[in-house]
């Protein structure tokens, strides 16, 4: 057989990246229209709906508001005790609205279930709140596909699963707070990104697309298992909530990320992946698995500087968001090395191209990881 062509080849990602997600998008607009309409006939009720997924609530920053929504919360085995260590949130509550299952149906009981101690939910002895067990969290012999060795645990390995494994076993809390958020933010980045803004603004045909590891996929989101609340991927819920705010549905996505992937891939496949794809806004999130490998930071740079070079080769005009990586598990044992480091690289990279922003999740994860458990 010959090989497929390259036009042939991103025409299909075409096709499987841009139809499916598009409708997505739509049903998601018209679902969170119906709700928001629900809510504001409800004036009394001053907070978003929560109990349920919904785009407005989901895609509310927790820097902004002093009320966090659904926030995961997860209770394990202290690994020298044994116990099960009250779980910090990321605020100190003022107070608790709502903890409920991770697919939203089940609600616990304040008194009955947890109490609030110093700002944190500890489990009561009687709770029905799900907890994992030592042997089930922190596991005897290393599981099949990728073995993570436990800092906290020696001898032990991190149970590494997907899907419900790890969501039946999560919480949604939802709370109001007087803090601050005293750590990085992602700001406007409009007067950067002119071009971008410039077509949302006159409604013209804006097409964008995400490109990276399996964090730029939405890995594990759970509407990819058919489980409540059907969160969508996040790519799906930024492409929604723009046609909300602008007002127009001629915003096309195409995710073309691939779980497991690195920035030397990135770079092989740029061509039929992005630049074929005639995009205006191309949001980059790579870094993971660049250090797993041990791909320097200098390499790094050079790869995500040449895939912005042979993208403006097809298009000058082209216009990129480059997302530094969320962190590893600090309990997986030698995993973290360099995720750290790229977010730097990506600083150079802003500072040399014009039409070039940059989304710090490296500092904005850092922060959350001095007032949250990784787990």
């Amino acid at each position: 057989m010959s090989e497929q062509s390259s036009d042939s080849k991103s025409s299909d990602i075409r096709r499987t990246f841009s139809t499916t997600n598009s409708s997505r998008s739509n049903s998601v607009v018209s679902k969170n229209n119906a709700s928001i309409e629900s809510n504001n006939m409800a004036e009394s009720n001053p907070y978003k709906e929560y109990i349920k997924y919904n785009l407005d609530t989901y895609m509310t920053p927790v820097w902004k508001n002093k009320v966090v929504y659904n926030e995961s919360v997860m209770f394990f085995p202290n690994a020298e005790t044994r116990e099960y260590d009250p779980a910090p949130l990321l605020y100190t509550p003022t107070k608790v609205l709502s903890v409920r299952s991770s697919d939203l149906k089940t609600e616990y009981e304040e008194g009955i279930d947890y109490v609030i101690e110093n700002g944190k939910i500890k489990l009561t002895s009687n709770s029905r709140i799900p907890k994992r067990e030592y042997d089930d969290y922190y596991l005897k012999t290393a599981p099949e596909g990728f073995a993570c060795g436990s800092v906290r645990a020696p001898g032990r390995y991190i149970c590494f699963a997907s899907g419900k494994k790890y969501a039946q076993m999560q919480l949604a809390v939802t709370y109001e707070h007087n803090a601050k958020w005293k750590g990085e933010i992602s700001k406007y980045e409009g007067n950067v990104l002119k071009n971008t803004i410039s077509k949302l603004k006159q409604k013209k045909l804006l097409q964008i697309v995400y490109y990276g590891d399996s964090i730029m996929t939405g890995c594990d989101v759970t509407s990819t298992y058919g489980i409540a609340p059907s969160m969508p991927i996040f790519t799906q819920m930024i492409t929604a909530k723009l046609k909300e705010v602008y007002g127009y549905d001629k915003i096309i996505q195409y995710n073309t990320a691939v779980g497991g992937k690195e920035t030397r891939w990135g770079l092989e496949e740029l061509e039929t992946r992005v630049a074929n794809l005639g995009p205006d806004l191309v949001v980059i999130g790579f870094g993971m698995n660049d250090s797993a490998l041990s791909i320097s930071v200098l390499e790094y740079e050079k790869n995500i500087r040449k895939m912005i070079e042979n993208v403006r080769k097809e298009n000058s005009n082209a216009e990129f968001l480059l997302v530094s990586t969320t962190l590893p598990n600090p309990d997986c044992k030698g995993y973290t090395k360099l995720q750290p480091k790229y977010q730097a690289a990506l600083e150079n990279i802003v500072d040399d191209f014009s039409g070039v922003a940059l989304v710090p999740m490296t500092d904005i994860h850092t922060y959350i990881l001095t007032k949250k458990r990784y787990d």
